[in-house]
């Protein structure tokens, strides 16, 4: 089996600090010559969904071209190096990872499972409220009794809505992908849980639970996880996502870039071809179906199918020529709302974090009213705080003695300033925050770099920065989103984006899927196994 590339125009022979692009072979971007199509499979975008479906793809034979507009892989997922001698390694924005079972039997399956270390974490998350702090464990019998030990006057109602969580989740895993009409009253019958709670937030089933404000908002912490507050976040997604996070989390040493090069070799090493710096122009469409790419130096690459890890803003208003998309789904589209967007800040310290006992995550919220810490938090206020000490978890991402963190604020993309004009005061702010955590952190700082929302748009071309891809509400939960299929023949969607939903490891279970739906409909449906883990009961 051929050796394939990565290859990357105009950086000949030169070494980026971002890992992505450390990968470069010196090499110069070369037109694939191939008689007739120069790939069978083509992915836009190096999100965590298209190289896991190029991956896979590239293990059962077909010939794959990835194109990446920056200069490193991953997306979201991109880690980068800073410091005066790249010392520091920073995950802008996955810092856990939940589900083994499925990271490691997909990264077996391509042979590269070695090229990753898990590390586990016993810790999900530490909430901080006004005068108030706890721990929750990453095991799902220690999450619930940490609740119930904190208000045990509530332990029945507190009982009743994690396990209501654990078993929509049951019921959403065990939901085929794709659902026909004519089978929707055995799904109802099969998923009356999930059916039932389809239009629910978060708040609705507190309510429905529990009396105490104290022990609903101490539940209802990680809807930071979903961009919005209780009286706004899906149940759907809060139940599956708090769920399959109280088992087996980890992280991944060296940041969670080693997967991203894992599947990039996975795919180069089958004689696919990744090309980074170069942008795509446009999807040419010929009677309704795909037949390619145009980049933007005008060069022409064709293909059977192409697999689009762009927004679909980006695919289906600049990508795909407008006459090839139907009205219908337009106006779909201009219906839905894109998620908020993120202020992240870098930093390092020589502050001696060590037997400080922290855990990984630690959510800092302004006042125990979620909605109250929303309203901050839309007047660019930062109500709510994510820090990060992701040395403590893998000391490989800092030098011994000093320790990296990660703070970001979920936040508008537009708070009514201009971001460069606010830039400096809303990273002082984060400072004080970790300050607050980690008292004296910033007495002995030794390096400090911010991001705003138009740094993160920038980065992933997402509209208006979103990181959650849209909005996490019931009114846009995985049932609403399109399909990895589109109007356009051999044109899918490889992303958060999609009805199988957003975060890191749906987006993962993305590329799976749109992966098995090629194979399908080319004849091949058992070429890849069924990776999907079953949760515990």
């Amino acid at each position: 089996m051929g050796q394939g590339s990565v290859l990357s125009p105009g950086r000949e022979g030169q070494h980026d600090e971002r890992r992505g692009a450390a990968r470069v072979d010196g090499v110069r971007r070369q037109a694939v010559t191939t008689p007739e199509r120069d790939a069978d499979v083509i992915v836009i975008g190096s999100g965590i969904a298209g190289l896991t479906a190029g991956a896979l793809l590239a293990e059962t034979g077909r010939r794959v071209l990835l194109c990446e507009q920056s200069q490193g892989l991953g997306g979201y997922a991109h880690a980068f190096q800073r410091g005066d001698r790249g010392q520091y390694t920073f995950d802008p924005a996955v810092h856990l990872l939940a589900d083994q079972q499925l990271f490691g039997g997909v990264l077996e399956h391509l042979g590269v499972r070695d090229r990753c270390t898990f590390i586990p974490s016993e810790h999900f998350y530490r909430a901080i409220l006004p005068d108030y702090e706890i721990d929750l464990p990453a095991d799902r019998a220690g999450f619930l009794e940490a609740h119930v030990q904190a208000f045990p006057h509530e332990a029945d109602g507190i009982r009743g809505f994690w396990k209501m969580c654990q078993t929509v989740h049951r019921e959403a895993h065990d939901m085929p992908p794709a659902l026909h009409l004519r089978d929707l009253d055995a799904a109802v019958a099969a998923a009356p849980n999930l059916f039932r709670y389809r239009r629910a937030t978060v708040a609705d089933v507190l309510d429905e639970y529990l009396d105490d404000p104290r022990a609903k908002s101490v539940c209802a912490v990680p809807w930071q996880y979903l961009g919005v507050p209780p009286s706004q976040a899906a149940f759907q997604t809060f139940a599956q996502l708090t769920t399959v996070h109280t088992d087996d989390l980890f992280a991944v040493e060296g940041g969670v870039e080693r997967i991203i090069d894992a599947l990039a070799d996975a795919i180069t090493s089958r004689g696919g071809t990744i090309l980074t710096g170069t942008l795509v122009e446009g999807i040419m469409v010929e009677d309704g179906r795909a037949l390619g790419v145009t980049l933007a130096d005008g060069q022409e690459l064709r293909a059977d199918w192409v697999l689009s890890g762009a927004d679909p803003f980006q695919t289906f208003e600049r990508l795909v020529p407008a006459d090839q998309v139907p009205a219908r789904y337009q106006r779909k589209l201009s219906r839905m709302r894109v998620s908020g967007s993120a202020f992240l800040l870098f930093a390092a310290s020589t502050l001696d974090l060590s037997g400080w006992d922290l855990p990984h995550q630690i959510f800092s919220h302004a006042s125990w009213d979620h909605e109250e810490s929303y309203r901050l938090t839309l007047a660019g206020e930062f109500g709510v705080t994510w820090i990060t000490p992701t040395s403590l978890l893998d000391p490989s991402v800092a030098p011994p003695g000093e320790h990296v963190v990660v703070c970001k604020a979920i936040t508008p993309y537009d708070v009514g300033t201009p971001w460069p004009e606010i830039k400096d005061r809303c990273t002082q702010k984060l400072l004080g925050e970790i300050d607050a955590v980690l008292p004296g952190f910033s007495d002995e700082l030794t390096f400090v770099e911010s991001a705003t929302p138009l740094t993160v748009e920038r980065f992933s071309l997402n509209r208006r920065g979103a990181i959650h891809s849209w909005e996490q509400t019931p009114a846009h939960t995985e049932s609403k989103r399109p399909t990895p299929q589109t109007p356009v023949d051999n044109l899918l969607l490889c992303n958060q984006w999609t009805s199988i939903g957003g975060s890191f490891l749906r987006s993962f279970f993305a590329g799976i899927m749109t992966a098995q739906i090629v194979l399908d409909r080319s004849g091949a449906p058992d070429q890849l196994p069924d990776f999907r883990a079953v949760p515990q009961a």
